[in-house]
């Protein structure tokens, strides 16, 4: 029996934090004075704890729907060079181990903050994050991060994540979505294809100086911005089985 539309909001508040996120199709990557502010002032902390190699800022979006009993997991296809994000069971992936937090956003709320606050967005396998993942040690830390981003009120735009797998050299990552199984397929193209592209960028990872200069992770789309290219990007491999 299909819902009618008096049940369509609770069905809505079944989903999950990511599926709160705007479609990709409504957010911009465009940086305004402030938002550069906001970056530096994310690079110069991660630039004094020395964790500008461990931590990226991701542009919040979202691709499809999440059901609140359901968990984005990311895995990497160590043969074809992709990385694979699909569905599996919340339950399942917070009882096991190997499953850690990829990436999160802060809530608004000043109370609400330090590493055991905030809302996860999506898991990773611990054997395909090069990257030590969240633990106690990180609570001041995050504490001082969760305030830069609600400081510039930025909670609801911006993320964080742990830097995944680099890109081969003279190549980037860029994100696709695969509709019918519901899942983004990360594929790498070479560098100087990107601007005839028009990527949309979509993480932000920094030097060793704090500066962001690097942009790590890249949404296809057309040259208006206004849509993705339609390119159909490879069904991979579904490592979550």
């Amino acid at each position: 029996m299909s819902a009618s539309l008096k049940d369509i909001p609770a069905a809505r508040k079944n989903l999950s934090k990511w599926s709160e996120l705007p479609d990709i199709e409504k957010v911009t990557d465009h940086l305004s004075v402030e938002g550069e502010r906001f970056l530096e002032s994310v690079g110069r902390i991660l630039c004094d704890c020395r964790q500008t190699s461990r931590f990226a800022v991701t542009l919040l979006h979202s691709h499809f729907e999440v059901y609140a009993n359901e968990a984005l997991v990311e895995s990497l296809d160590h043969e074809r060079r992709y990385l694979i994000t699909s569905i599996r069971p919340l339950k399942e992936v917070m009882a096991n181990e190997e499953f850690v937090p990829k990436s999160w956003k802060f809530k608004a709320d000043p109370a609400e903050s330090g590493t055991k606050r905030i809302e996860i967005l999506t898991w990773g396998s611990r054997a395909c994050i090069p990257q030590a993942p969240l633990n106690d040690d990180d609570e001041l830390l995050m504490r001082s991060l969760g305030d830069i981003f609600r400081g510039y009120k930025l909670c609801n735009r911006f993320g964080m994540a742990l830097v995944g797998p680099l890109a081969d050299t003279d190549k980037i990552w860029t994100e696709g979505t695969d509709f019918l199984g519901r899942r983004l397929v990360q594929e790498q193209f070479p560098i100087h294809e990107m601007e005839a592209r028009n990527p949309m960028k979509t993480m932000w990872v920094f030097d060793e100086d704090g500066k962001f200069l690097i942009t790590l992770l890249c949404c296809l789309r057309t040259r208006d911005g206004k849509s993705h290219t339609g390119r159909v990007h490879p069904p991979g491999g579904d490592l979550t089985e």
